[in-house]
């Protein structure tokens, strides 16, 4: 009698533990796996704090092409899908080597290699270090390491030699390759992911628009915030001089020898910090500064590229990607924007909003015009296709009028003028270059005793 009551008794207890694992499993926030296409990455949905699970970067991955070209059947495709093209840089990892310089290409001999002798092409968003660029080369030899590059050409016809074209200077180089095949360019095509494109002569090089009948989702996120105390504790190792001359209009911290500004209404952060140094590293090593610093503010797990730099403030831009889009608003809610010195870094403008959660249930179809109507749009405002840069499709930031909680990032034709991008729509050749665009209006920095 006295085992059948401890029976009970252990059977009782057992019951009670297993409801209160339910409850907990059911009381505590679920947590969101985002496929990025760059690897899976777990980030916790909720309020965001200073102790918020964070997403450390890949080089590889931020300083990789955006997008693919494929040549195929008479016919010459894009996709920009992400599981496409981890799978093209894993199968080109470490294939290329013996790079030779093959001078500047006639713009006749640019386009037919592009157009006619290529079987793939891998195009990055701005012009890059080959150094950058390091998991396709066996060994990159020092006079290279800084050579920039926008595109990577694999040949149709030559499957032992591809091509590296920087678009802007029409300068090439060849290089070996050890995996002599294009079957794996083949098994990456799938009709569903690729889209035929039309070339335009721009600029920036040779500038592929998609020409089909444009259907995109219009998606919609939750959007959370790091407090100001995150990025005070990452700046600042001592607080002792810090000064809060914050007001209506931002939110402002200073020291004797730097500056940290949140606006508040597009909470977008500036920092500028006072370096003795003024020396700078070579582009291929202020690259990966620039990037170790951002990886240290960033938490956007939906995919970030390299975007550009500038010679003149040695600012490196990064994008942040959505569904396989760049986020080009003009507010630079998706632009990452980081100066390093020798001595480490010295401005950054980065968004502090972060879109984590999905609202799968508001995510509607919209039709955008063809590629071809985009740049008839640009040319009817009196715009020369050989003063822009690029033309694409990206996302426009819009916050929601119910909750600024929420965001919709809304598809549109984008133009790229003087470094900075602006809505077809709204284009015009008075534009701000890339060293201003999106730059906050500077705090008046009083560096004497707190009123």
């Amino acid at each position: 009698m006295k085992t059948s009551k401890i029976l009970l008794v252990v059977l009782v207890a057992l019951m009670m533990v297993s409801l209160s694992l339910t409850a907990l499993l059911i009381i505590r926030p679920a947590k969101q796996t985002a496929n990025t296409g760059l690897g899976q990455t777990t980030t916790t949905v909720g309020t965001t704090t200073d102790n918020q699970t964070r997403t450390s970067l890949i080089p590889d991955e931020v300083f990789s092409p955006s997008r693919y070209v494929y040549n195929h059947d008479d016919k010459i495709e894009v996709t920009s899908d992400k599981a496409v093209l981890k799978a093209l840089n894993l199968e080109l990892h470490q294939s290329f080597e013996n790079i030779q310089s093959m001078g500047t290409l006639e713009q006749y001999n640019y386009e037919q290699l592009l157009l006619k002798q290529s079987a793939g092409q891998l195009l990055f968003d701005a012009p890059i270090p080959i150094k950058n660029a390091v998991s396709y080369f066996v060994d990159i030899p020092d006079e290279f390491a800084n050579t920039t590059i926008t595109r990577i050409v694999l040949l149709m016809d030559d499957v032992s030699t591809a091509y590296l074209i920087n678009d802007q200077t029409k300068a090439s180089y060849s290089v070996t390759r050890k995996k002599q095949s294009n079957e794996f360019l083949k098994s990456a095509y799938s009709e569903k992911l690729f889209y035929p494109i039309q070339s335009y002569i721009t600029k920036g090089g040779l500038t592929f628009v998609r020409i089909d009948d444009i259907k995109l989702d219009q998606l919609t996120y939750l959007v959370e915030q790091h407090m100001t105390s995150f990025y005070i504790g990452m700046l600042y190792s001592n607080t002792t001089d810090l000064k809060n001359r914050s007001d209506n209009k931002s939110i402002v911290y200073n020291d004797n020898v730097s500056q940290l500004i949140i606006d508040r209404s597009s909470s977008i952060l500036s920092y500028f910090r006072n370096r003795l140094s003024e020396s700078v590293p070579d582009m291929s090593t202020t690259l990966q500064h620039s990037f170790n610093q951002m990886n240290r503010f960033e938490n956007w797990t939906y995919g970030i590229y390299y975007s550009g730099y500038s010679q003149t403030s040695q600012a490196v831009d990064f994008l942040r990607y959505v569904n396989n889009f760049p986020i080009l608003d003009a507010n630079q809610q998706g632009t990452l924007r980081i100066t390093v010195t020798d001595d480490g870094l010295s401005k950054m403008r980065i968004p502090t909003l972060v879109a984590q959660t999905p609202l799968v249930s508001r995510t509607k179809q919209v039709s955008l015009m063809s590629g071809d109507d985009a740049v008839s749009v640009i040319m009817s405002k009196g715009i020369d296709l050989l003063q822009v840069e690029d033309v694409r499709i990206g996302y426009q930031w819009v916050s929601s009028q119910e909750s600024n909680k929420i965001v919709n990032f809304i598809p549109t034709w984008f133009v790229k003028i003087n470094g900075a991008w602006q809505t077809v729509d709204s284009a015009t050749m008075d534009q701000v270059t890339l060293e201003d665009a999106g730059e906050l209006e500077p705090v008046s920095m009083d560096l004497g005793e707190e009123d």
